[in-house]
């Protein structure tokens, strides 16, 4: 009997602890418009990726050199206490009022367990001040003429993020749903393992979408979008699913789509257009489809053609 009962409570425990795990998440504020989340280990392990990183890391290695009184990229790493590129694991940017971004764009960078001696570095940057919400510190210095708010937060698991904006605001928002400070109905549980390189998520369209036709006529019918980026190995695959509200905004955004792409088509035979062209290059692939009030559009783009394309880009 000791045995069945072990056996018993052994198999509950699976069944529960399955039913719990849940894929990593953060809270952000409910009222956010736009959440955008580049997953950086994908792009570094993707042969893009580390095309435009190396690109990335030649253009910073060559800017030092070209000043005399700048340290290396080495001794700057040294300085720092972590490697910057090597160490980051995750960019997410929040925007909750379009009509006013700057003051509203919340960039959170995520790290591994250290932020090394970056909040000391601060100290001797330009115009440096600091301030206190609830139990963290708020850095700001000025870059470019303008003047940035920071803070670092730390996970449960002790992964590092810094949290950083052109407003204060957005940033104490951001660290006070991080910490469940707000009310389940003022926050938005925004998924982080998604198996794509990128995720954006539009709970809302900008009013610039709806100034124009075809376009504003379109932007009238959908309610959100969200759009991924995918590593297919020989492809990337592209995706687009906008959600309309009612099925038959749905069936005329489709037939729209298609039309578009097939005048994109026509003038890239006509030669009249190398942007056309190109285009029509990326949308051989083209899958538009409807199921309900959703339009999904997909396109796989090989991964040969955009390293060939991104080597004339970076000069290569």
């Amino acid at each position: 009997m000791r045995f069945f009962n072990s056996v018993v409570f052994t198999i509950a425990a699976l069944i529960t602890g399955v039913t719990v795990a849940t894929p990593p998440s953060i809270l952000v504020p409910a009222d956010v418009q736009m959440a955008a989340n580049i997953d950086l280990d994908r792009v570094k392990a993707n042969p893009l990726g580390q095309q435009l990183v190396g690109g990335f890391q030649s253009g910073i290695t060559a800017s030092l050199a070209e000043d005399p009184e700048s340290a290396s990229a080495g001794e700057m790493i040294d300085a720092l206490g972590f490697d910057p590129i090597a160490d980051a694991k995750r960019i997410t940017v929040l925007c909750s009022n379009f009509e006013n971004a700057p003051q509203s764009v919340c960039v959170i960078l995520e790290l591994q367990k250290t932020t090394g001696n970056l909040e000391g570095l601060l100290l001797a940057m330009p115009e440096y001040q600091s301030s206190v919400h609830r139990d963290y510190q708020i850095h700001s210095v000025v870059l470019d003429g303008d003047r940035l708010y920071g803070s670092v937060h730390t996970a449960a698991d002790g992964t590092k993020r810094v949290v950083a904006g052109l407003a204060a605001k957005p940033v104490h928002q951001v660290l006070d749903h991080f910490d469940g400070q707000t009310g389940a109905e003022l926050s938005r549980r925004l998924p982080l393992a998604t198996g794509n390189l990128v995720d954006v998520n539009l709970f809302a369209l900008p009013q610039a979408a709806l100034s124009e036709p075809p376009f504003s006529t379109a932007a009238e019918m959908i309610q959100t979008a969200a759009v991924t980026l995918s590593d297919q190995g020989a492809s990337l695959r592209a995706s687009v699913n906008f959600v309309t509200q009612v099925d038959g905004q749905a069936e005329q955004l489709r037939q729209m789509i298609q039309g578009s792409v097939a005048m994109i088509n026509s003038m890239a035979q006509n030669g009249t257009d190398p942007g056309m062209a190109l285009a029509a290059n990326y949308l051989q692939s083209v899958s538009i489809n409807r199921s309900g009030k959703t339009v999904s559009v997909t396109v796989e783009i090989p991964q040969a053609m955009l390293a060939e394309q991104l080597s004339a880009a970076m000069g290569n």
